[in-house]
């Protein structure tokens, strides 16, 4: 991966690259790009959630679902990570798990 032109410390620039990345299907190097966003600030919703989606993607739902749970520890209200949480919940047959994460999804979004 070519961080030529990114700030190090500019761990938004590196959660843009990994969502750019992801979006074209490139997941690996997305992943990449989302840690080092995580490794600069462990407190970035957005680097989790994506990282989540990203790794729900390339069918590795246990992490993907660690990583839901870390954007929802920072962020209770995170409709997106309870929504995806289910997403990545369901490929293993988890249904109640995720019909739990869809209800939570629902409560958050009619307060």
């Amino acid at each position: 991966m070519d961080n030529a032109g990114l700030d190090p410390k500019y761990f938004h620039a590196y959660r843009s690259k990994g969502i750019s990345l992801s979006i074209l299907g490139r997941y690996a190097e997305a992943i990449k790009c989302l840690n080092m966003a995580i490794g600069l600030d462990p407190k970035d919703v957005g680097a989790y959630y994506n990282k989540g989606y990203t790794l729900n993607r390339l069918g590795r739902h246990d992490e993907a679902i660690e990583c839901h749970d870390q954007a929802i520890g920072l962020d209770p209200k995170h409709v997106g990570a309870h929504n995806n949480k289910g997403a990545a919940l369901e490929s293993p047959g988890r249904h109640v798990e995720a019909a739990a994460c869809y209800d939570m999804e629902k409560q958050i979004r009619q307060k």
